[in-house]
């Protein structure tokens, strides 16, 4: 859904989310892979004007706001074990937006790999069963390209082996409206 009073910029992050599986606290890089219980696909959807102060209602720079509002962060449309991937094993992550493909990257080219960011995660903080790691978005994001989301459209998120997660774009309806009717198509 796309918020009240941010709806102007909001931007699609396609995504590999780790699930964690068993509990990890200053895990080493090497052991990091066996606290996995798998991996998703995620839209870690972002409202650019909050994340980087340029909404008055906010008044400066946000992240967390900009990215927590209602909706935001679908995952799904399964998990894929880590038990069925090996730790560096390559996946294509796609975004299209309607039928334009708008990212499109390897996770071979992410700056950290995904034991590199359980491990260094854990170090600050412990990672309990059912956390979620957000990994990083390749490059296409609206953000570089001026084509933010709009009402009708719809983001699929592609990652290898575990599927396409699709969500509809929508406003919200305005903040006085009955519970229950929080979506306007």
């Amino acid at each position: 859904m796309l918020p009240e009073f941010a709806a102007e910029e909001v931007d699609y992050e396609g995504e590999v989310a780790l699930i964690i599986g068993t509990p990890a606290r200053r895990v080493k890089v090497d052991r990091a892979w066996h606290h996995l219980a798998g991996l998703t696909a995620a839209n870690d959807v972002s409202a650019r004007d909050v994340q980087l102060g340029r909404r008055a209602h906010v008044g400066r720079p946000n992240v967390p706001v900009a990215k927590s509002f209602d909706s935001f962060k679908p995952l799904g449309p399964c998990m894929l074990s880590a038990d069925d991937v090996d730790a560096g094993q390559p996946l294509v992550v796609r975004t299209h937006v309607d039928d334009e493909l708008r990212q499109h990257a390897s996770t071979t080219d992410m700056i950290f790999g995904f034991a590199e960011l359980v491990s260094e995660i854990s170090h600050y903080v412990t990672l309990e069963p059912g956390d979620v790691i957000l990994t990083g978005t390749p490059a296409g994001v609206a953000e570089n390209t001026g084509k933010f989301l709009k009402a009708g459209q719809t983001v699929r998120v592609e990652v290898d082996g575990v599927g396409t997660l699709s969500n509809s774009v929508c406003r919200m309806a305005p903040q006085n409206s009955p519970v229950g009717e929080g979506i306007v198509r």
